[in-house]
This record gives structure tokens, C-alpha cells and sequence, in this order.
């Protein structure tokens, strides 16, 4: 449920905020949910209700739609035209799968070895 709501929310503020971004409110937008994001996992570290973690997912749905894909494609689309757009975009989204590749078997090698707790 927890991710269901979170991709609800995002896809309902891309919707939103798409439009806000490329009439030039991206860094503000940006800075906003980021602290959305912070305050999202700052509730889901300390909810101790369902509901509370519901909330937490919401924060959490603004903060990743509005911090990831969208300003990257913003971005993209505002620095190149033409052919290169597409192929600037591919090469974006296939950096960002081959880091998760990269990235994921190496944190879970350092949780494993070290513990997710933060104090034993």
C-alpha cells in the first residue's frame, strides 16, 4: 500500500508541477521537495501509526517525482533540440539504471557486513 500511494502522488504532482518547472520555477520547486522528501523520512522513522506512514509515503511521492525524472527531462528538453534530445535522454535514464545496478549489490554488501541498525 505504501507504494501504490507513493506512485499515486507522484504521478498526480507531475502532473502539477510539470508545467510549473518549465515556466522557469525549478530550483524553488526542486528545494521544496526535497524538504518534502526529508520530512517524509523523518515521519517513517518515527510513525508509530499506519496512518502516520501513509503520510510519510505522500511527502515521499512529492519529493521523488520533483527531485528526479521531471527536472532531469525539464532540463534535458531546455538544453538540447532536435535529433540529440532523444539520444541525451536515453543515455540519462540508462546512467541512472546502471548506477541502481552498481549501487545496490554494494550497499547491501555494507548492510550486510555492518548492520542497518544505527546503534547496535
Amino acid at each position: 500500500m505504501y507504494q501504490t500511494i507513493l506512485t499515486v502522488c507522484s504521478v498526480i504532482v507531475t502532473a502539477y508541477f510539470g508545467k510549473r518547472m518549465a515556466q522557469g520555477n525549478i530550483k524553488l520547486i526542486m528545494v521544496i521537495s526535497a524538504l518534502c522528501s526529508v520530512a517524509g523520512y523523518v515521519i517513517l522513522a518515527n510513525a508509530g501509526s499506519i496512518s502516520w506512514f501513509y503520510v510519510g509515503a505522500v511527502l515521499l511521492g512529492v519529493g521523488f517525482s520533483n527531485c528526479t525524472v521531471l527536472p532531469v527531462s525539464i532540463i534535458i528538453n531546455n538544453w538540447f533540440g532536435g535529433k540529440i534530445r532523444g539520444t541525451v535522454r536515453g543515455f540519462t535514464f540508462i546512467g541512472s539504471g546502471l548506477g541502481g545496478l552498481i549501487l545496490l549489490p554494494v550497499l547491501n554488501a555494507v548492510i550486510q557486513s555492518s548492520g542497518w541498525r544505527i546503534f547496535p
